[in-house]
């Protein structure tokens, strides 16, 4: 089960619920279940702090964040060691290193006591299907499902790692004040009347992104596949604007069939 959620993580096809999480209090919660999993010789220590701001996420991904950074740090602690699991605030002004991130966040801080990372494992360690671990032992999905999670939630993550000193993953998340929601009446909406071809092979995904263009004004032309979508284009009347293609799909990529309708 949780192999399955890391891969539709992963794809982006996993239906997101967004809710305000009160982060310390969602990794007190998870910290019995952590105890069980982790179990002796490897200790969690939780240095959260009590009044840390709110998030705007999908419980279920930010769970999937803090249980796969803490399974990280205790497959690097073989022999046992310490898991520090930190939260705090912090504030991102125009002079701060961190490239993209202003304002208020609220920072998770994972760290371990085990044998580290050389700078080869550190570049490649959010590579979906790279692991350092032996055949059976590792999906090599587990960071790179927090990576695309994070970068879902416009956040950063960060690696503080040297051999044999340990490692620290901190991850920058939006404070929730700072996130705008798609409700809000002060967003202006996008509005058109361009024919867009929309291929997905997912047929409640194609249904609710058809359902959400045409609200928008768009002329959509639904496709189950390449092959269908070739079809319907070769009667068009009038060129199409847009083409919005899932990428993997039976029988031609999206960029392939992107690429054939242009010679078309």
């Amino acid at each position: 089960a949780d192999l399955t959620r890391q891969l539709l993580a992963f794809s982006r096809r996993e239906m997101i619920r967004p809710a305000i999480i009160d982060l310390t209090r969602l990794i007190q919660e998870l910290l019995p279940m952590l105890r069980r999993l982790i179990e002796h010789p490897v200790e969690i220590v939780e240095a959260t702090a009590p009044a840390t701001s709110a998030i705007l996420g999908d419980r279920s991904q930010v769970e999937q964040i803090i249980l796969n950074l803490v399974l990280n740090a205790r497959d690097a602690m073989p022999n046992g060691g310490r898991v520090t699991v930190r939260t705090t605030d912090v504030t991102f002004d125009g002079d701060s290193r961190e490239a993209g991130l202003h304002g208020p966040h609220v920072l998770l801080e994972v760290s371990d006591t085990g044998v580290g990372m050389d700078a080869e494992t550190r570049r490649r360690a959010f590579e979906p299907f790279f692991t350092t671990k032996g055949v059976g032992q590792g999906t090599g999905l587990g960071l790179a499902t927090v990576y695309g999670i994070v970068q879902q939630m416009n956040g950063l993550i960060e690696i503080d790692s040297e051999p044999n000193r340990g490692c620290a993953f901190r991850v920058y998340l939006p404070h929730a004040d700072r996130v705008v929601s798609p409700l809000d009446e002060s967003t202006s909406l996008v509005w058109g009347h361009e024919q867009v071809l929309l291929v997905e092979d997912d047929d409640a995904l194609r249904t609710y992104l058809a359902h959400v263009l045409e609200c928008h004004g768009y002329r959509v032309i639904a496709a189950e596949g390449p092959e269908a979508a070739l079809a319907l284009t070769e009667s068009l009347q009038e060129p199409l604007q847009l083409v919005i293609s899932d990428v993997v799909m039976p029988g031609m990529s999206g960029p392939d069939l992107v690429a054939e309708l242009h010679q078309s």
